[in-house]
């Protein structure tokens, strides 16, 4: 039996997360034995975690994640009046080191100074919250394996990606896995070294199970043209691009209800703008729902407003229960939909977002289509994102 172990920041409701669950579901439990690694053993999907898996977590990342976000002179200035003057010289020497050479590992090397190895070792272990650079480095230097695998959830040119850290780092993986072609293609392009190693896996959904749990309740009791979005409030996920196009559609007199489903930093701001718009029976935040699939089957239109993607697993699940698409032009989306068979493809701002719904609200004979064109689509597949009777961790 396979010995494999999963390292997680923590078991939010996210993308990330929800595709390890998934992925784990498909695992058969006489081939691996599976532990997950939590830096913080939190979050609405931990008691979601199959009873098989042995769930750890990190107890010295709570200090780890104090260093992180403190201001790095504060901290500096509170060990010197500790009278803690080693660790003081330490700390100004790893992260004076950092700032001159653009290396973080010097830095990290320091930050994980009283933070054990793992006792146990592994066939196989998988830094699965990609890229995440304290993940990637404590599987590195922390953690006993046969084999090591990084994970990359995110086109790493849309995001906060340390690349001189990444291409001394990254090299130490036996392989590094993306969730899609476009986004394998991003990190090629930033570090050519990796080509031989990098492999695309996308995230796996169940299909049967979405399709089952959307069915469990009606949800959605509004007027008009339902749009959804499943997406946390976070900048990334662009929710006020959302609230802007929203606007302009209300004033273009378009009969709407938008409803999001999902919660975040921004939601006291998204509050005090929807309030500013007049939008408060409109645009409808629903807040985090375990089970937001019962949304996406009642609505008329899916829309994925992001600034970038990796994979969406939320327009894959949309997908599953044959909803017209209107998505921005992210790495996430873009391997998933045909535009103008399967769904709408738009640029990344907001007017580009603005056409491409209303030409989908204009035209339900496009939503059919696209709704068909989907149905088709699941009907020729093999579905290897759910239908799977077994995968493999090579």
């Amino acid at each position: 039996m396979k010995k494999v172990l999963f390292v997680l920041i923590n078991m939010n409701l996210g993308g990330t997360e929800k595709s390890f669950l998934n992925l784990v579901d498909q695992l058969p439990k006489d081939k691996y034995e599976i532990s997950l690694l939590l830096l913080e053993k939190k979050g609405e999907l931990l008691h979601q975690i199959p009873s098989h898996i042995k769930v750890l977590e990190l107890k010295e990342y709570a200090e780890v994640k104090s260093n992180l976000s403190n201001n790095p002179y504060k901290q500096l200035k509170d060990l010197m009046k500790k009278r803690s003057w080693m660790e003081a010289f330490f700390f100004m020497v790893t992260y004076s080191y950092r700032k001159i050479t653009k290396d973080s590992r010097l830095f990290y090397k320091y930050l994980i100074k009283n933070v054990p190895v793992l006792n146990e070792r592994y066939d196989l272990a998988i830094a699965y919250a990609g890229p995440m650079d304290f993940i990637t480095y404590y599987t590195n230097h922390r953690v006993k394996a046969e084999e090591k695998i990084q994970w990359i959830h995110f086109d790493i040119t849309r995001i906060g990606f340390d690349t001189n850290f990444a291409k001394k780092m990254y090299r130490n993986f036996n392989k590094i896995y993306v969730v899609s072609k476009h986004a394998g293609g991003k990190l090629i392009e930033v570090i050519p070294a990796l080509k031989n190693k990098v492999e695309v896996h996308e995230n796996i959904i169940s299909a049967a199970k979405i399709q089952e749990m959307a069915l469990r309740e009606k949800v959605i009791n509004y007027p008009g043209i339902k749009i959804v979005t499943v997406a946390r409030l976070t900048s990334e996920k662009a929710p006020e691009r959302a609230l802007k196009v929203c606007k302009h559609l209300i004033e273009r007199g378009h009969k709407i209800t938008w409803h999001w489903i999902g919660d975040g930093p921004l939601r006291d701001h998204m509050n005090q703008k929807i309030k500013e718009y007049g939008l408060t029976e409109i645009f409808i935040l629903e807040g985090a729902r375990l089970n937001p699939y019962p949304y996406v089957h009642e609505a008329d239109i899916y829309v994925q407003p992001s600034d970038h993607e990796g994979y969406c697993i939320t327009i894959a699940e949309a997908k599953v229960l044959n909803k017209p698409i209107v998505t921005t032009a992210t790495a996430g989306a873009v391997g998933q939909i045909t535009h103008d068979k399967t769904g709408l493809i738009t640029k990344i701002d907001d007017l580009s977002l603005l056409v491409g719904i209303e030409r989908m609200l204009a035209d339900s004979s496009l939503r059919h289509s696209f709704t068909q064109a989907l149905s088709e689509e699941q009907e020729k597949l093999t579905y290897k994102r759910g239908f799977l009777n077994e995968i493999t961790l090579k």
